[in-house]
């Protein structure tokens, strides 16, 4: 995150939304997040998972935090298929029994955290 202000609340928002993820996932390992901006060399997508290493890179500049939210949902599911040890040494980035499970999980992640903080498709 090196040159990039990150707003205080939207890290509030990301740092409870990312453990009321992961409870409700049930992932078991730690997980390192980092918010990357347009200038990240390897960007491919708003995130990437990086199996070996437990951690998250998520583009942060120039979107909604309901936005963000959603990309750390959907490599957090990618977390728990690792630790199922369901993610194979290639996996396929576009459709596919992985990518499609962490897109409705994401999904309905998104929609269970922000019954109750609407407010939050505002920041």
């Amino acid at each position: 995150m090196a040159g990039m202000d990150v707003d205080p609340k939207y890290l509030f928002y990301i740092n409870q939304f990312s453990n009321f993820a992961a409870k409700h996932i049930g992932i078991n390992t730690p997980i390192h997040i980092v918010l990357v901006d347009k200038s990240y060399d390897q960007l491919s997508s708003t995130g990437m998972y990086f199996i070996n290493e437990y951690k998250m890179k998520i583009l942060y500049e120039g979107r909604s935090l309901v936005d963000i939210l959603r990309s750390i949902a959907h490599e957090l599911q990618h977390q728990k298929q690792n630790e199922e040890d369901e993610i194979p040494a290639n996996p396929q980035n576009i459709g596919g029994h992985l990518e499609n499970e962490a897109n409705i999980m994401c999904g309905i992640l998104i929609k269970l955290f922000i019954d109750e903080r609407k407010f939050l498709y505002k920041l």
